[in-house]
């Protein structure tokens, strides 16, 4: 490698930007890759889009929160309250500022059949169970929202056999993208590339 260019880097940065969400860049990815893979001229291929943060997708349902006067500003305000905490005011003690934060301890927050032990006020004065209000449905995002030239993307790399140029490796790696990449998707190059 060049002066100041670390030995781990790859010489293969061939970029896939996109506007679609990630999980159809992750679909189109691994058809690229696929592809890739009958290629014996690159090894260690890798790619930076990991989709293997879990997260929770938790959607009101208005209409039910609407029959019971329920603002979704409120269910937002208690989720948020509840399980991210929320500053409520401040104390001094002995010279001592201390912040008081409203929160749900972490063991009542582990899991998400925890969110029906937490309720909103109807506009009748009961009490109604959020598990009644929302939609949650355990999903996977990516840990890094990658972006290049302020687009969705996908960074593919890999290192050159012996005897396989840059030249062979990024015409083999444009006719790949030709054949699997669908409108909306332009390839670009980093790094060496």
């Amino acid at each position: 490698p060049s002066l100041g260019q670390s030995p781990r880097e790859r010489p293969i940065n061939f970029v896939i930007v996109t506007s679609a969400p990630y999980e159809e860049l992750q679909q189109v990815t691994q058809q690229f890759l696929a592809e890739l893979a009958k290629n014996p001229g690159l090894t260690n291929v890798d790619t930076d889009l990991k989709l293997n943060k879990p997260e929770l997708s938790v959607v009101v349902r208005r209409d039910k929160a609407s029959d019971l006067g329920i603002p979704i500003d409120t269910i937002g305000r208690t989720l948020e309250t509840f399980l991210g905490g929320r500053q409520v005011t401040r104390f001094k003690r002995d010279g001592e500022q201390y912040d008081v934060i409203v929160q749900v301890a972490d063991v009542d927050r582990r899991s998400p059949d925890d969110i029906r032990d937490i309720y909103v006020r109807a506009a009748n004065g009961s009490m109604i169970s959020l598990d009644n209000l929302l939609d949650v449905k355990e999903t996977i995002a990516p840990r890094e929202l990658n972006h290049f030239g302020q687009r969705r993307a996908v960074t593919i790399t890999a290192n050159l056999a012996p005897s396989y140029t840059m030249g062979e490796a990024l015409q083999a790696m444009d006719s790949i993208a030709a054949q699997v990449l669908k409108p909306g998707y332009a390839v670009d190059y980093n790094g060496q590339t």
